[in-house]
């Protein structure tokens, strides 16, 4: 929408005797998804936008405020995360202007998306986007900060704040006094500006008209405007009011210098401790997949070879609520297909990944959902149809004899490669081994052992060969295994614990799985609830005592074999009736167990995936309602059992 009553006339080009500084920064290094799967469908990707994952870090110059403070000191205007953009920024061009584009654009500074202004403007030409703002907001702040860059230095813009005055008579200016500051752009790097009210001058084109004093709570609107005859492109980023000091805001926090991986001798860290000594590790699942462009169109998953993407604010967030474990359950370092080789991309992805837990001061499992002989399309089989291309389903780990021992070369050169970072607590070493299901259609391991025990088919002959690779260059670091039938409770009794003292057993707990927690909308069990649970076509009570019961084969197999057990997924959808009582009741049976937890799943900012969030517990009851929530049941409930986490990697070793 152009607003053309908002066109500015001509604007000499004048830096302001009040010179703003400019503190350049270098930049450092910078489907519905069910769980890995649960033998349940997800929905196939609808296409939708764009982001690479490597967003640069600055270097800081100068130390910034600590985290609590710079929240005290700042207001947000905007950081073009959200939706609706056209909905608060609006262009306003004039006969002069060529080319005026004002777009939301990746990467941001700090997050997906900055405000970029791309221009092709003649000689007496202005054009710019401008916001409504609410001036309300305004008197307690003393100036305004953003970050900039541009795709080259000295190209010339103004910000302007608009304010309503009733006393300007100059016939172009439409009631509005502007008063404006004018800069050079940086280069490509993202560079902190911050403006004081001083900063800004009353705009000579108006001349004596109209008020002299700018006066905060009266800007109606603010502007960034391109100088006349010149062409570009400008980004903008992390727009906010500054309540304190007007200074520079301060870069992103640096890369962190992982130290040596020390083992727990040396370091006072026992990750083996964080698993066999009760409750201690609270969290939550991220799920990644190498994107397939022509399956995910250019923007669903962004354009990395991995996605969808997350940023350090994702991962911030996540710990602010107070958990302080991420399940990364992604594709594993070795391609799928052959020749089996470590596979770049996906090893540098999840390098930077880890590298943001690590400054969100969170630990981390590596889980690997893929691998030699086996693609993610695994986890949703029945709808390979819709693909396209049969060849995206891949389950040759449990056909051929090479994927097997590629997966275990993939594990030996995996812990070789983490085994020394620190926030690394577990490798677990598939995502739902799922042979029996997938393959031979058997649901219970009582029909399935007697038969295929001992074949490729069967995950009890694989994993201790992984077990031992791994062991013989990383010692240290805690294993995870789950059972076969997609990890479920129900299997565990037919898994055969490795004489390894350092593995944890793992389960995934959906259950009921049919009947309530993968139920589609509207849902009509609820927790608690009667209904038939069994299959035999009578009610059964579904409750506390349920669930308990059937967590109870975790009691029998930790009391048979004396090793932990850990749920490193669970979860419930958000619209089931009863799912915070539901989360609620899980999450301290679990705790009654001693046992680790991680819910499926945390969701990235990444907009195009926003509409996947049948399990963000962020969101509401309503499917149709992809707007997080303040509060709500479940946040509170969730909020509520990370607030027992006591221990991070900053006060491990203490």
């Amino acid at each position: 929408m152009v607003k053309s009553r908002r066109i500015m006339p001509a604007h000499p080009w004048k830096l302001l005797a009040a010179v703003v500084a400019l503190t350049i920064l270098a930049p450092g290094l910078a489907m519905l998804l069910v769980g890995c799967g649960s033998g349940e469908t997800e929905a196939t990707p609808t296409p939708a936008a764009v982001l690479p994952t490597d967003t640069p870090v600055p270097t800081r110059a100068e130390p910034a405020p600590p985290p609590a403070e710079a929240e005290k000191a700042a207001s947000l205007i905007d950081d073009f995360e959200s939706s609706d953009f056209d909905g608060r920024w609006w262009p306003f061009t004039d006969d002069n202007t060529v080319s005026f584009t004002c777009t939301p654009d990746q990467p941001g500074h700090t997050g997906q998306q900055a405000m970029r202004l791309t221009f092709e403007v003649g000689a007496g030409s202005w054009p710019g986007c401008g916001m409504d703002v609410d001036p309300g907001l305004w008197g307690d702040a003393g100036g305004l900060s953003f970050f900039w860059r541009a795709d080259r230095a000295g190209l010339e813009a103004f910000v302007i704040l608009s304010i309503k005055d009733p006393t300007q008579a100059h016939p172009d200016s439409q009631g509005f006094t502007p008063f404006q500051v004018a800069l050079q752009t940086p280069g490509e790097e993202w560079t902190p500006v911050a403006l004081a009210w001083d900063d800004f001058a009353k705009a000579d084109w108006v001349g004596e008209s109209g008020t002299s004093l700018l006066d905060p709570t009266r800007v109606v609107e603010l502007l960034f405007q391109v100088n006349e005859a010149q062409s570009g492109s400008i980004w903008v980023d992390d727009l906010q009011l500054v309540t304190g000091p007007v200074t520079a805001p301060g870069p992103a926090a640096p890369e962190p210098t992982v130290p040596p991986a020390p083992l727990p001798s040396e370091s006072g860290i026992d990750k083996w401790s964080l698993w066999a000594d009760g409750t201690q590790l609270r969290g939550a699942n991220i799920w990644q997949r190498v994107v397939v462009p022509w399956v995910d169109g250019d923007e669903f998953l962004g354009d990395d070879h991995v996605g969808p993407p997350f940023v350090q604010k994702d991962l911030d967030r996540l710990a602010a609520m107070g958990a302080n474990y991420v399940n990364v359950s992604g594709p594993g370092l070795f391609t799928e297909k052959p020749p089996y080789v470590p596979d770049e991309a996906v090893q540098a992805h999840l390098d930077n990944l880890l590298d943001m837990i690590a400054r969100a001061d969170m630990f981390a499992v590596i889980t690997a959902r893929t691998g030699p002989g086996r693609s993610d399309f695994t986890f949703y089989w029945n709808e390979s149809a819709d693909w396209g291309d049969a060849s995206l389903l891949n389950d040759d780990v449990w056909l051929k004899q090479d994927a097997q021992d590629a997966w275990v070369e993939m594990w030996r050169y995996t812990a070789e490669h983490y085994r020394d970072n620190p926030v690394v607590v577990g490798y677990d070493l598939m995502c739902e081994p799922n042979a029996p299901g997938r393959l031979l259609e058997i649901w219970n391991g009582e029909d399935f052992y007697p038969a295929y025990a001992g074949t490729l088919y069967d995950w009890n002959q694989l994993y201790p060969r992984i077990v031992q690779a791994i062991r013989e260059v990383d010692p240290d670091t805690p294993i995870l295994i789950s059972a076969m039938g997609w990890g479920s409770v129900r299997w565990l009794p037919f898994l055969e614990p490795v004489d390894d003292p350092r593995t944890v057993y793992m389960v995934h707990q959906y259950e009921p799985q049919d009947q309530y927690t993968h139920q589609p909308y509207p849902a009509s069990n609820s927790y608690p609830g009667s209904f038939d649970l069994n299959w035999d076509g009578a009610p059964d009570v579904f409750d506390r005592a349920w669930l308990d019961g059937y967590l109870s084969i975790i009691d029998d197999f930790k009391a048979r074999y004396g090793v932990p057990v850990a749920v490193n997924e669970f979860g419930v959808m958000r619209w089931s009736p009863g799912a915070a009582d539901f989360m609620r009741d899980s999450m301290d049976l679990f705790e009654q167990r001693g046992m680790n937890h991680a819910f499926w799943a945390w969701n990235p900012s990444w907009p195009p995936y926003s509409h996947v969030d049948g399990m963000n517990y962020l969101r509401g009851p309503d499917p149709d309602d992809h707007t997080d929530l303040a509060t709500s049941d479940l946040i509170d409930v969730i909020t509520q059992t990370w607030g027992r986490n006591a221990i991070q990697p900053s006060n491990a070793a203490d």
